[in-house]
């Protein structure tokens, strides 16, 4: 359906991105945005996310690194739904440093934000900073949810047996 639009917006992309990047297509989610770029359409924040995530699932830390600038020049602030997935793509590449960079760079963060942040330094083996940013989650108006609770009842189990 979409290769017989006689006209493709941001949105008809963003929804092809977003379904071969669900779908684990990752080859296709990248030549998708590619072919995006060419035809000249406005990226939206929908389809940077699908192409982050697809960064995250084939551990293809140049490109979200790119993407990331990208963002940044295209002067989108990085808000939750963006954020929360250039988080999960530079833990899931093992960036620690530039995870934290993105999330204190975020104008807003939710839940999701900080569950990421946890998981992603737990995943890596860095307890301590999972720990610490639960810590710091807590002086903030986000409430944790089950997710976090699960994961921080774990990592103190595992961190002080």
């Amino acid at each position: 359906v979409f290769d017989t639009m006689p006209q493709k917006d941001a949105v008809s992309w963003a929804a092809m991105l977003a379904a071969y990047s669900q779908g684990g297509c990752s080859e296709e989610t990248l030549q998708l945005f590619i072919e995006m770029g060419r035809c000249g359409e406005w990226v939206n924040r929908s389809a940077f996310a699908s192409v982050l995530s697809t960064c995250a699932a084939i551990a293809a830390l140049e490109c979200g690194m790119k993407l990331h600038g990208r963002l940044i020049r295209a002067g989108y602030g990085v808000g939750c739904f963006v954020g929360n997935a250039l988080l999960a793509m530079y833990f899931k590449c093992g960036n620690m440093e530039d995870a934290r960079n993105a999330f204190e760079e975020m104008e807003e963060r939710d839940v999701v934000s900080w569950n990421t942040m946890i998981a992603g330094y737990a995943r890596h083996g860095f307890g301590k900073e999972a720990l610490e940013i639960f810590d710091m989650m807590r002086t903030t108006s986000t409430k944790p949810d089950d997710i976090t609770l699960v994961r921080i009842c774990f990592l103190e189990h595992t961190t002080y047996n």
